[in-house]
């Protein structure tokens, strides 16, 4: 037994048996808790040199929103990003132990592990040559087992990645789809080029399937979204997909929802049920006229959407994203209205092939003057009926669709109206909107 033999040993021959015992045991409780600080020394060595362990993560995102990505990634990962030459491309390095929180980004398409890079890539000039090499350089990198692969190519540089996702993150909101459903990742872009603040009221007047009030409602919680159109179908898919993103949170959270904030209206986009100066910020996918609408009728279109946008858009602190791949219309259009509209940026963008633009806008302090605002023109609107108990009305009143656009008051409780065109009269709907401490996010 060596010294710990000797030692009880010694005791058994001047103290009794129980004496024996506790020495027993409390040298047994040494050995243990040095056993145990040891296997705490190794995981914690383990531990550590896994944190030290870092990989290469690539990313696909919108063209044109490659720096946008890249700020998300700083901000939410804290690493730091490099935006490749190839365009929708960005590489970062993140620890092993990190590697799930990749996928808490809303900016990036798909995303891969980088295993290896091969800078100044020699290609064969025929195909089956290329092809060949291709098989060889499998067998040459640092794998056993049978793997799915990327394989980027940009001029002679050569990515090959494992990839992390199994279909694109852009499609993670929408089930129901519409002619011309925007992705949910090109809809973050656009938001977060606006810089939505905690209580911004967040309007798309031309809301489609819903993909940017969703997205928005989804990752910024604290402000209230309204998604609104003119076809009932398209408000429709729009409703559909808020009900079916809150079941599927609910079976994964595997309790009750609290909702999201954004509601669902049909309205005409060129006469909002808006009080003047009542909305923060505007974002919007306007009809390219192609597989909704006519390049003609953008002409008359664009310039009444403008102007009603800047009649509901906060003066001075106001901003608006709109995307268009009608260009030339909408120039012509925002060329009328330099008073009350200044153009802060645009970011050019592919979508489905198409050449197209994000036009970042600012509200001027400018306040809104209707040109054609009237007393006999005021009287002549039609009588709205509530559907709804609000702050102001009775259920079955009557009020004028001036007197609807009280909503959406400066105060912490906001009202919001929203309207349901039917033949022969127009319903509103009433409801209180909660400061932001009332929403959870999801």
């Amino acid at each position: 037994m060596g010294v710990a033999g000797d030692y009880i040993k010694d005791l058994g021959s001047t103290a009794n048996m129980s004496d024996v015992q506790e020495a027993t045991n409390k040298l047994l409780d040494v050995n243990l808790h040095e056993n145990q600080r040891s296997i705490q020394m190794i995981e914690s060595a383990s531990r550590s040199e896994f944190e030290h362990l870092r990989v290469t993560i690539g990313a696909t995102v919108p063209t044109g929103f490659e720096q946008t990505a890249a700020d998300e990634v700083r901000e939410k990962l804290r690493s730091s990003c490099k935006i490749s030459k190839d365009r929708g491309k960005i590489y970062f390095d993140i620890s092993v132990e990190s590697l799930a929180q990749v996928h808490c980004l809303r900016s990036v398409d798909n995303l891969f592990v980088v295993v290896q890079e091969f800078k100044d890539y020699q290609f064969k000039e025929i195909k089956e040559e290329v092809l060949k090499d291709f098989e060889e350089l499998a067998g040459k990198l640092p794998w056993s087992d049978p793997l799915k692969v990327l394989l980027n190519i940009h001029d002679n540089e050569v990515i090959v990645g494992i990839a992390l996702t199994e279909e694109s993150l852009h499609r993670r909101n929408i089930t129901h789809f519409g002619p011309t459903t925007l992705r949910s990742t090109l809809a973050y872009g656009m938001l977060r080029l606006c810089a939505p603040q905690p209580t911004d009221i967040i309007v798309d007047p031309m809301c489609g399937t819903g993909a940017i009030p969703i997205e928005g409602a989804t990752e910024w919680s604290n402000c209230f979204h309204i998604a609104g159109d003119n076809n009932p179908l398209a408000v429709n898919r729009a409703t559909n997909n808020i009900s079916s993103l809150l079941t599927k949170s609910q079976i994964k959270e595997g309790e009750l929802s609290w909702g999201l904030p954004i509601d669902t209206i049909q309205w005409d986009s060129c006469s909002l049920p808006l009080r003047t100066g009542s909305v923060d910020v505007i974002v919007t996918d306007m009809p390219f006229g192609k597989r909704m609408g006519s390049k003609k009728r953008n002409w008359n279109l664009y310039p009444a959407c403008l102007m009603e946008m800047s009649r509901v858009c906060r003066p001075g602190t106001g901003r608006a994203a709109l995307l268009t791949q009608d260009k030339k219309c909408f120039i012509k259009a925002l060329s009328g209205m330099g008073h009350l509209w200044r153009k802060v940026h645009t970011v050019w963008v592919n979508i489905g092939g198409l050449h197209a633009a994000v036009y970042l806008l600012k509200r001027t302090p400018q306040a809104f003057v209707h040109p054609s605002e009237n007393d006999g023109e005021r009287n002549s609107l039609p009588r709205l009926h509530c559907s709804k108990i609000g702050a102001g009305a009775e259920d079955g009143s009557t009020v004028s669709a001036s007197g609807a656009r009280m909503a959406l008051a400066t105060t912490e409780h906001r009202l919001l109206v929203g309207c349901h065109l039917d033949p022969g009269r127009v319903h509103v709907r009433i409801c209180l909107c909660l400061p932001a401490s009332y929403f959870r996010k999801i």
